[in-house]
């Protein structure tokens, strides 16, 4: 048994606040870098945490942990020098305890050389002052244990635009190539009512398949795994939609606080099938 535990430091949040922020650890002293499980324990108030590690930024230097320099958690701004290693990503206002665990003999690879961060984003839904708590544990296991080796992708939709007590559909279907599927995710806010994706192959190749489906907000996790994986064909599109009820008096557009977002998440193997798709704006290709 191997592994390693990195502990966000305590925050006291007024009842309604909301703040979005990042947070940074060194990686500590660990034997095995193949990561075949990890899981978060929070107490009410997470709204998420995607946790990622890059290279340190030669023109800041480390990070002064806990607290990060500008874009230390944007996992697309040292692309394509680096692509990000992807740790954990928590399902929306997840509450208690959530755990990614990979079907036997997969894993994903960490670089120790790099620094983790994450993007943290709290909101105290209460009535009374929150103290919020998070940790998360990293399972690791030997070279030897290795079968499958994943790397993470993600499909997402930049923006949109839901009217004011208006339901609506947002989604994008977006090309890969290929590869096989071992974990899904969604990531959503409050005024989502249903998200579904499904794998879409070439005209005339055979129906779409659904392989997600979710109804309602809640703070369950919404993780999903497969044993055996989903299979992608080399020209199948990934089709992914959100539906969205605005029960506000405003617009609701991408973004945090009274806004939406609808990414899709997961992780496949072989490494190189990874994938980053997005839709500009609602309605526009992938």
């Amino acid at each position: 048994k191997s592994g390693f535990r990195l502990v966000a430091p305590p925050r006291t949040l007024a009842p309604g606040e909301e703040i979005e922020t990042c947070i940074s650890w060194p990686y500590p002293v660990i034997a095995n870098t193949l990561v075949y499980a990890a899981r978060v324990y929070a107490t009410s108030g997470l709204h998420h945490s995607n946790v990622i590690a890059k290279p340190v930024n030669d023109a800041f230097g480390a990070n002064p942990y806990p607290e990060c320099h500008p874009g230390a958690d944007d996992p697309f701004n040292m692309l394509p020098a680096a692509i990000p290693d992807v740790l954990f990503a928590s399902s929306t206002q997840v509450t208690g305890r959530e755990e990614l665990v990979f079907p036997p003999g997969i894993a994903f690879r960490i670089d120790t050389t790099r620094e983790v961060s994450t993007n943290y984003h709290l909101l105290n839904t209460s009535s009374e002052p929150q103290r919020i708590e998070v940790a998360y544990d990293f399972f690791t296991m030997p070279e030897a244990a290795l079968e499958n080796e994943v790397a993470p992708f993600a499909l997402q939709v930049n923006d949109f635009l839901v009217p004011p007590h208006a339901t609506q559909d947002v989604g994008a279907s977006c090309r890969v190539f290929g590869g096989n599927v071992v974990s899904l995710m969604p990531h959503t806010h409050q005024f989502s009512e249903r998200f579904d994706a499904a794998i879409v192959p070439p005209e005339g190749e055979g129906e779409a398949s659904t392989v997600y489906e979710d109804e309602d907000f809640d703070t369950d996790s919404d993780i999903r795994t497969y044993d055996p994986p989903l299979v992608l064909g080399e020209y199948d599109d990934f089709r992914f939609n959100c539906r969205f009820h605005n029960t506000t008096d405003h617009d609701i557009t991408y973004g945090i606080g009274e806004n939406e977002m609808c990414v899709l998440f997961g992780y496949l193997y072989p490494v190189e099938k990874q994938v980053v798709g997005y839709s500009p704006f609602q309605g526009e290709p992938c």
